[in-house]
């Protein structure tokens, strides 16, 4: 497949989980949802497999077609796509690897799972790092650890991979911070 082309070589899914909750409503307002016993997981999420080709295309056709300019420089801009960099699976036992962008939220309260969130919340693309998963995230840049965690959210920036992002951080006050995600499930 040449480069900069790709085609979905399984389709993923997301999973289904069922969550019982408990709303108190004063003065028809929702003042506050409990969650009434534990989630259950109704559908496993599948992991979608995207094929990225790496072949490098014959310049001689693509200038003729205008796609490369004549003085041999590239078009376009840095690719701001989060990297994996290890097999992925959402069964258990699995781990991996993920560079990209993290971001933080304060929004909700309650996660997609039907939790209430917390300190150690962290939101991502449950079909790259499945619900669960300990999730350690790294500064890029500096190597400290900014949090250590659980996947327990559903971030849709990641999920669309919009601006590179790949994890959500729950209450955390970190901008836009370059990150190594590393994830296990057991």
């Amino acid at each position: 497949l040449e480069e900069g082309k790709q085609r979905i070589e399984v389709k993923g899914e997301k999973g289904l989980a069922q969550t019982e909750l408990q709303e108190k409503m004063i003065d028809g307002k929702i003042v506050e949802i409990k969650q009434i016993g534990e989630s259950k997981l109704v559908r496993e999420p599948k992991t979608e497999v995207v094929v990225r080709g790496t072949k490098k295309p014959d310049r001689s056709t693509r200038r003729e077609a205008g796609v490369v300019p004549a003085n041999g420089e590239k078009k376009g801009k840095v690719s701001k796509k989060p990297t994996i960099t290890s097999n992925q699976s959402n069964k258990p036992g699995k781990s991996g690897t993920i560079s990209g962008f993290a971001t933080s939220y304060n929004v909700g309260n309650v996660t997609s799972l039907g939790a209430r969130p917390n300190a150690s919340t962290i939101a991502g693309d449950p079909s790259v790092i499945p619900y669960g998963s300990t999730v350690v995230v790294r500064n890029k840049k500096t190597g400290k650890v900014i949090r250590t965690g659980v996947m327990g959210d559903h971030c849709p920036t990641a999920v669309k991979k919009k601006r590179g992002v790949v994890v959500d951080l729950y209450g955390a006050n970190i901008g836009r911070v370059p990150v190594t995600v590393e994830w296990s499930k057991k």
